[in-house]
């Protein structure tokens, strides 16, 4: 239903418990669904991209998932939030080529 709206998730596994989709590249996208009153119901997509200077904060942290919770409530918007790989781990550009994978 919503999924097939949305042709920059295609190939991707979807976690109910935890609102995770997975891509073959192991880059996580959780998604923050909006308020959904009928079934052909078409939503603005927001795809977010947390600051940090690439090296702190994941999607997991509590800031952003209350942030972007509220966010897709009150704004009716079906949120991505892309967890890249952090600098200190992985040189960049691993954050930006994460980063652009989803969006491809």
């Amino acid at each position: 239903m919503i999924l097939l709206l949305l042709p920059i998730i295609q190939s991707l596994v979807f976690d109910p418990k935890m609102s995770l989709l997975y891509r073959e590249d192991n880059v996580i996208v959780r998604l923050y669904l909006p308020k959904i009153t009928q079934n052909d119901e078409k939503f603005p997509l927001l795809v977010y991209f947390r600051g940090g200077g690439f090296a702190i904060e994941s999607a997991f942290s509590t800031y952003y998932d209350s942030y972007l919770h509220s966010l897709a409530a009150e704004t009716n918007v079906l949120a991505v939030f892309i967890e890249y790989r952090l600098a200190q781990e992985h040189k960049i550009p691993a954050c930006y080529d994460d980063s652009w994978a989803v969006m491809k």
